[in-house]
């Protein structure tokens, strides 16, 4: 939508680069404008904008089931504790 209405405005290649940055969510506006080298064109900031979007959903993804699945009962690596075998009790201070 943006690139269509962006092919009939007159604004300049930097205008509608910040316009399109404005339009974004913040946690997309901070990466954005945190990448160096900045995107040299419009096409490449809407490449690796759509980059960026991708990855940060895929991690939001994978995080949200490690936490469903850290506290699923029925997730067999609970059944499992940790043990340490350096019991602080048994070891002798001299």
């Amino acid at each position: 939508e943006f690139r269509r209405l962006a092919d009939k405005s007159d604004w300049n290649e930097f205008a509608l680069m910040d316009a399109y940055i404005e339009g974004l969510l913040p946690r997309l506006q901070e990466r954005v404008v945190s990448l160096f080298p900045p995107p040299a064109n419009l096409r490449e900031l809407m490449r690796v904008t759509n980059r960026i979007d991708h990855q940060m959903a895929r991690f939001a993804t994978i995080s949200n089931n490690n936490s469903r699945n850290n506290h699923n009962p029925r997730n067999p690596r609970n059944n499992f504790r940790v043990f340490s075998t350096n019991n602080s009790s048994n070891s002798k201070n001299s």
